[in-house]
């Protein structure tokens, strides 16, 4: 049940982040935030591929 919280957690994470991507931003904004995006994708899809 662990791994299970923590995505449903990081997937908060990626919609609220995808919130404030459209609220706009600098580019140095947009470039965090994308990096952060690019980071919780990563870590979802190994947390996938350990509860198959």
């Amino acid at each position: 049940m662990g791994l299970l919280g923590r995505v449903v957690f990081l997937k908060r994470l990626r919609e609220e982040l995808l919130e404030k991507r459209k609220q706009g931003a600098t580019e140095l904004q947009l470039d965090e935030i994308d990096k952060q995006i690019r980071k919780i994708n990563l870590e979802i899809q190994n947390m996938r591929k350990l509860m198959e």
